[in-house]
């Protein structure tokens, strides 16, 4: 059985599974193109079914390109899930500041807005350890989160 396909200038995984009746055609997030065929599918209807979908898969991936260069800025008061609640957000002038969960909001400084999605990752901490053992609450949160340079 084969494990990948190339049609036209376009390569695709092939995934064997034996509950599968049909064959499935994605594109994954990252523009990993995949297919799904059931065992025993002649390498001949796979590659017919594949070889007819090359302008669905190109309008996908065109669709990805355009996503991934959207610069999303954050807003005041969007409502973000950190550990088991959900905080708004308050933007600041504070140049120094990454991100901080103070008084039950997410405060970031308004230079950051369109860095947001970045800052918002650094929320992995020690916090969440506590949390999980039960010794503290997502309410009582109240930390700095620092970046990689020491910076809060």
């Amino acid at each position: 059985m084969i494990r990948s396909l190339l049609i036209d200038d376009l390569t695709f995984a092939v995934r064997w599974s034996r509950r599968r009746r049909t064959i499935g055609i994605s594109v994954g997030s990252g523009g990993e193109l995949r297919v799904a065929a059931p065992v025993g599918c002649p390498q001949a209807v796979l590659e017919a079914a594949v070889r007819d979908t090359p302008a669905w898969v190109r309008k996908r991936l065109a669709e990805q390109e355009v996503r991934a260069e959207q610069i999303r800025a954050y807003e005041a008061g969007e409502l973000f899930p950190y550990l088991g609640c959900r905080y708004p957000l308050q933007l600041v002038d504070d140049p120094e500041l990454a991100v901080q969960l103070r008084g039950g909001r997410f405060e970031l400084d308004r230079g950051l807005v369109h860095d947001g999605r970045a800052q918002m990752a650094r929320l992995q901490s020690p916090t969440v350890a506590l949390i999980e053992k039960g010794t503290l609450r997502c309410d009582e949160v109240d930390e700095p989160i620092r970046s990689r340079d020491g910076r809060r």
